[in-house]
Formats: structure tokens, sequence, C-alpha cells
């Protein structure tokens, strides 16, 4: 059983980053298929050692707050890696620059 993504947890009125809860195997699969879900495709890559947790994490949060297109186009894990990670070094400097990080940016957009 594949480790999943930790520290994505559905708050109200957004998701809420947090180093305790996971995001369930059932709740990433559901309704999806692989590889044409950026959910999954992001699981595979850290279940293949490619992404840290912290990567999976801000990632999966920005799925899960509508941002799927940044990931749609992600060819599968060993394929352009250098340039997934240089992406999530963007999105991460960019979370750590804004006051609530991405999340909150979008929930004020």
């Amino acid at each position: 059983h594949p480790q999943m993504c930790e520290g994505v947890r559905a708050t109200t009125p957004m998701l809420e980053l947090t180093a305790r809860s996971t995001i369930s195997a059932g709740k990433l699969a559901e309704g999806l298929s692989f590889p044409n879900s950026p959910r999954l495709l992001i699981q595979a890559h850290k279940d293949s050692g490619l992404l840290s947790s912290e990567e999976c994490v801000l990632a999966l949060a920005l799925v899960e707050s509508g941002q799927s297109h940044l990931f749609s186009h992600w060819p599968p894990p060993g394929m352009k890696d250098n340039r997934k990670h240089a992406q999530l070094q963007q999105l991460s400097k960019i979370n750590a620059g804004y006051a609530g990080g991405l999340l909150a940016y979008l929930k004020n957009a």
C-alpha cells in the first residue's frame, strides 16, 4: 500500500496545509483514471520517490483548489523530472512569499 501524501486537509472555507492529515487512496482514485488525473499523476511521482512530501502536499493542495491545469501536462514519472521540480520550486517560492500562501491568494482572487 503506497504511502499517501501527507498534509492536505479540506477545511471551511478552503484547503489548509497541515502535517497531520492524509488524503485517502479512495478520495484520490474516486472517479479518476491514471494518467489523466493530476491527483494520481502527482501521487505516482511521490510513490516513485521523485517528489518530496512537501512538493506533493503543495501540488495536491493546488489541485484540490481547482488548479489541476498546473500539472495536467506532466509526463509520467522519470520524464522531464527536472522541469517538474523547477515548477514546484517556483510555486513554493510564490507560496512562501504571499501572506497565507497560494491557497489564500486563490481564495482572495
